[in-house]
């Protein structure tokens, strides 16, 4: 199913939140002084992996590369607090999944049950770091 970027304001707050807490590892890509991209990494690593959490490139600035950028400096924090891969539970939509497809994300074999469960339609993904 292809993305809608629909975020009302207090869900966008809500991540902002969440990106900025302890809990996090965050990174924003910013255009002038407002946000077009950001990554949320849990601190916490799970059997051996570093989740993906958060992960956005507003639509205007896709195809810029941004995104990889920030896929990059991801596989950089993981690897850097030794978590053999990058978790990901990526929507399915065809623009996400080609995307983390040829970031050299693929489907997994083990997935974290909470997770799927969680995110039942969700692909569960991982990238080696």
């Amino acid at each position: 199913m292809p993305y809608i970027e629909d975020w009302s304001l207090e869900r966008k707050r809500e991540i902002a939140r969440d990106i900025v807490s302890n809990d996090f590892i965050s990174y924003a890509a910013l255009d002038e002084e407002k946000v077009v991209g950001f990554i949320g990494l849990k601190k916490q690593l799970v059997d051996g992996y570093m989740i993906l959490d958060m992960m956005h490139v507003s639509a205007e600035c896709r195809g810029k590369g941004i995104g990889r950028k920030l896929f990059e400096i991801g596989k950089q924090e993981a690897k850097k607090r030794g978590a053999k891969a990058l978790y990901i539970s990526a929507c399915s939509s065809e623009e996400t999944i080609a995307f983390y497809t040829a970031m050299g994300a693929k489907l997994t074999d083990s997935p974290i049950k909470e997770m799927a469960d969680e995110e039942p339609f969700d692909l569960q993904m991982t990238c080696i770091v």
